[in-house]
């Protein structure tokens, strides 16, 4: 169940988890059918930003949204339309259940893998649990249980295979390489102000991105990786470590503090129930 004792709750709607996003995206689109999905039907080279925030939002929103099933409902009636004709003829549909459930997969396992570096560590019960977590998500999105690995390590198994077997370079993943290592400023950002943050955020992205990647991929997109690169985003950890420091207020996007609060409200009223029941 995906409430406020939840795994998935504790980090999917932490602020660090966006710098997360570009790595789970670029893992995404080596995806054949992904990749061939996203090149012929998604706006993000020309609005990465707004589609950014779309798609993450309906994300948080089937998490941690009171109707979380019927966004989960809703997303999958909006992919209905995204399919089509691939690299070599080859037919494809966001349907497919391997690649819908990549998406999730990708997700899940930036949190293992961020786990302990740039967030808190996670005992091995918590990983489980977190991968059982992101089986009851699939489920909201309409996957069936057959469509995804059984446990944790059955998922792993099958994580690494999709790596070594099925991701691919193709010209989704350079434009999306193009576009992280030189965004654009959001639509109502003022454009004189932007240069310097593109610099920045540019690097910092593309650390991300590539740094944390596996290395198998970096190596088959031939993308190097550095020494100096290395201990910037090791320095970048370590900035990342000291936002559990900030109040929840701060350090969770809205949907998530909506949902803790709206949470904490309903164990209040449980509490005052209970009260109301002893002392009647």
């Amino acid at each position: 169940m995906l409430d406020e004792r939840s795994v998935i709750w504790r980090y999917a709607g932490d602020v660090r988890g966006l710098l997360f996003l570009g790595r789970a995206f670029l893992l995404q689109v080596m995806h054949p059918t992904i990749g061939a999905g996203v090149g012929e039907h998604s706006n993000f080279k020309t609005d990465p930003w707004g589609r950014l925030h779309t798609s993450f939002d309906l994300v948080l929103r089937t998490i941690y949204g009171p109707q979380g099933e019927r966004t989960g409902a809703e997303v999958r009636a909006a992919h209905k339309t995204i399919k089509g004709v691939g690299a070599g003829g080859r037919r494809y549909s966001a349907y497919e259940p391997e690649a819908y459930f990549w998406v999730l997969a990708t997700g899940v396992d930036s949190v293992l893998a961020g786990a302990g570096r740039w967030f808190p560590a996670l005992a091995p019960a918590e990983e489980r649990r977190a991968y059982d977590e992101t089986r009851e998500l699939g489920r909201r999105f309409g996957l069936r249980d057959r469509d995804m690995p059984e446990d944790l390590t059955a998922f792993r198994e099958w994580y690494a295979t999709i790596v070594e077997e099925r991701l691919e370079d193709n010209p989704t993943v350079r434009d999306f390489l193009e576009v992280i290592s030189a965004p654009a400023p959001p639509r109502a950002f003022p454009r004189q102000l932007w240069p310097p943050l593109r610099l920045l955020g540019g690097h910092a992205g593309w650390l991300m991105t590539v740094g944390t990647a596996p290395a198998g991929v970096r190596d088959r997109l031939e993308l190097p990786w550095s020494r100096t690169q290395e201990a910037e985003l090791s320095a970048l950890s370590r900035a990342l470590r000291t936002f559990e420091a900030m109040p929840a207020r701060l350090r969770y996007l809205p949907p998530a503090r909506e949902a803790f609060a709206r949470a904490k409200g309903q164990t209040a009223a449980r509490a005052r129930v209970v009260e109301d029941q002893l002392a009647a």
